[in-house]
């Protein structure tokens, strides 16, 4: 990357750390500071910017979430001084819900479990923070990254032909794809779609879905970058894939009565926990992507990076 590139990467994720409205005139300064610091290191070290120069730069600014700190200062989620107590409290509640949600046969197992989730992240979160303060300042293990919706013309490629195999063939031809891949070795009596599902509309709604998240990649590779509305049109659709595919981990309801996705009920025992965990990965994925976009730190604030040039 250019060293513009590498200023540019680092003013985006400080931005990304601040509140909307702050962003654009942050990321104004920001930028023209590093810019002039930059400058002056060119001209004190006698030779032009690299990489290794930007590097070091960017150490003495800390990592991106901490140069947005000193613009903005968010309230802390713990406070450093009560995170050994909170800890050992936050654990000690874990490991009591997990408990409970194992021995507990009155339906509450569910609500313990989010309760356990919820206390994971915590402990997560206040250990990653207590990591950071321990460490020496500077850029923390930062490095430069492209723009979210930057990808290589390589990596969608990849991406498109990946989703064409696994999973729209699986999808639309079990049996064919089992075959396929393990060359005939394994036995695909069970993968025989019931009728009433190869007819349903939730089979055809998931083509559609899968399809559309195809054609993101498809109409990105022709064009050589995301743009804005093929990369809601593709997060929307991963929204929509995953519901569909948690609806089929349970009894679907269509014209004739309940059905199921496969005539063997082995294999619906099976692939029920599948579908369901696929399908939530699959939605957490879109809205995350959703996310991004609304988030995006948009390139038009960033000036052109003067320090990219050599002196005369």
């Amino acid at each position: 990357m250019k060293t513009s590139e590498i200023l540019d990467s680092y003013v985006r994720d400080v931005a990304a750390c601040l509140p909307r409205r702050m962003r654009r005139d942050v990321a104004l300064e920001l930028r023209a500071l590093l810019g002039e610091e930059l400058d002056a290191r060119v001209v004190s070290q006698g030779r032009g910017p690299d990489r290794a120069m930007v590097m070091a730069l960017l150490s003495g600014f800390g990592r991106p979430a901490e140069a947005a700190q000193r613009y903005h200062e968010r309230a802390a989620i713990i406070d450093p001084a009560d995170t050994h107590h909170f800890v050992i409290w936050g654990v000690g509640g874990a490991v009591a819900l997990a408990v409970l949600s194992a021995v507990n046969a009155t339906g509450a197992a569910e609500k313990d479990l989010f309760l356990s989730w919820l206390g994971v992240l915590v402990i997560v979160f206040a250990a990653m923070g207590w990591w950071h303060r321990s460490r020496r300042p500077g850029v923390s293990g930062w490095k430069p990254k492209r723009a979210h919706d930057d990808w290589p013309r390589w990596l969608i490629g990849l991406c498109l032909v990946l989703t064409l195999l696994f999973p729209v063939w699986l999808y639309v031809a079990p049996v064919q794809f089992t075959r396929a891949v393990f060359f005939g070795l394994v036995t695909t009596d069970g993968l025989t779609l019931t009728g009433a599902f190869e007819g349903s509309w939730q089979r055809l709604a998931t083509k559609i879905a899968l399809v559309l998240v195809a054609g993101g990649y498809a109409v990105a590779l022709a064009m050589g970058r995301w743009t804005r509305g093929v990369w809601w049109t593709h997060a929307v659709a991963h929204v929509v894939l995953g519901q569909l595919l948690v609806l089929h981990s349970t009894p679907m309801v269509g014209p004739g009565g309940a059905f199921q996705v496969f005539e063997s009920a082995e294999a619906n025992r099976i692939a029920s926990p599948i579908f369901a965990l696929v399908g939530a990965g699959v939605i957490l994925s879109g809205l995350y992507d959703a996310y991004r976009a609304w988030a995006r730190v948009r390139a038009e604030p960033l000036v052109p990076a003067r320090a990219a040039r050599s002196p005369a």
